[in-house]
C-alpha cells in the first residue's frame, strides 16, 4: 500500500449563496531542518482583501479554519458594502475650507536646514 506525504499546497474555496469566494491557500516550505513542517498562509476575500499569516505544525486544517474564522468579521463587514474596498475616512484633524479643501501647508525642506545633515 503507497504511503502519501504530506501535501505541499492546502487550498479551501468558501463559495456563498450568491457565487461569491473566499480562498484560503496554506504552502508548505522547507527552509529549516527541523522536522516540524511550516506553512505560508493567505486568505483572499473578493473585495480584494488579503491577509498573510504563518504555521509551524501538522494540524494545518485546523490553522486554515482558524484563520477563516478570525477573519469572518472582515468578511460580514465587506459583503455589506457590496464586497467594495473600505473607504478612505478624512483626516479630522486638518482644516478645511467651505469646499472641503485641505487648508494645511505642505511640508517641505529648505537648502538651508542643517539639522538632518542637509547643507
Amino acid at each position: 500500500m503507497p504511503s502519501y506525504g504530506t501535501p505541499r499546497v492546502v487550498q479551501i474555496e468558501l463559495i456563498d449563496d450568491d457565487g461569491k469566494k473566499r480562498i484560503c491557500t496554506a504552502t508548505k516550505h522547507n527552509r529549516s531542518n527541523s522536522n516540524t513542517p511550516h506553512w505560508d498562509l493567505v486568505l483572499s476575500h473578493p473585495s480584494g482583501q488579503s491577509w498573510p499569516a504563518q504555521f509551524s505544525g501538522g494540524n494545518i486544517l485546523d490553522a486554515v479554519g482558524e484563520l477563516i474564522e478570525r477573519k469572518e468579521h472582515e468578511y460580514n463587514a465587506s459583503r455589506s458594502r457590496g464586497h467594495k474596498p473600505h473607504p478612505g475616512l478624512p483626516d479630522r484633524n486638518q482644516r478645511v475650507d467651505e469646499f472641503g479643501n485641505s487648508m494645511t501647508a505642505p511640508v517641505t525642506m529648505n537648502g538651508r536646514d542643517h539639522r538632518f545633515g542637509r547643507r
